[in-house]
């Protein structure tokens, strides 16, 4: 495991814990980092016009966006079906 820490550029545990830089932490990182958000667009329905969220993530390395999910009424219970809980 050593090897492949020193390999990628990052310093065994107690050493890292004290001087990894968040440039050093994105950089080591970068390939498996994402941003999640939500937006939201108006639609017409048949009760008039509505409002839907939508959830996305985009894998920063690549600016991959994945379309995660949508709803009209964005609550714990849909957050955690959707994070998979």
């Amino acid at each position: 495991m050593a090897n492949i820490l020193k390999e990628h550029g990052i310093e065994p545990a107690p050493e890292r814990k004290r001087h990894t830089t968040w440039k050093t932490f994105i950089k080591a990182h970068w390939d498996v980092l994402a941003a999640v958000d939500v937006t939201t667009v108006e639609v017409w329905g048949k009760k008039g016009l509505v409002t839907v969220y939508l959830l996305f993530v985009m894998e920063l390395a690549t600016r991959r966006v994945h379309f995660a999910g949508c709803t009209t009424t964005p609550d714990e219970i849909w957050m955690k079906q959707i994070a998979g809980m």
